[in-house]
């Protein structure tokens, strides 16, 4: 939720970054124009910075206690290649083909120190990749690799 929120108000800061940019850029008159203009255009490209910083911050998920984050079904099709199901917890699932002995699931976290902890805002995640891996390390570096 205090993810959504913040989106919410990086995104009206965006939204006011863009107001101002287009109202520069409407007024009239020649060198002035040219250097409204520039600045009117560098003020659309930080707008554009900051809605994609609140698209980024909104694919975080809170952690608000010890909970499961994924759920991950394999189905064995031969020997080292499988057909991977992953479920997140709010039910969305991707379908994978994973080559390999083991997987591996990366996950970024955000954990807040300082000033913003003491908001009482609590760790975020996202899952980033699901990749499989090899015992056998002439296999890891010549075989196949899936993530």
């Amino acid at each position: 939720m205090i993810f959504t929120l913040l989106a919410i108000f990086i995104g009206l800061i965006a939204a006011y970054l863009a107001y101002k940019a287009v109202s520069v850029l409407w007024q009239n008159s020649w060198f002035v124009g040219f250097c409204r203009g520039i600045f009117g255009l560098t003020l659309l490209a930080l707008c554009g910075l900051v809605a994609l910083t609140a698209y980024d911050v909104y694919s975080y998920k809170q952690v608000l206690q010890e909970q499961v984050v994924a759920t991950i079904n394999f189905d064995k099709i031969e020997d080292q290649h499988y057909f991977a199901v992953l479920a997140d917890k709010d039910g969305k699932e991707q379908r994978v083909e994973m080559r390999g002995d083991q997987w591996q699931l990366d996950a970024r976290i955000v954990k807040w120190q300082g000033y913003l902890a003491t908001f009482g805002i609590k760790p975020a995640f996202r899952l980033e990749r699901l990749s499989g891996r090899y015992y056998d390390i002439e296999q890891e570096t010549t075989a196949k690799r899936t993530a």
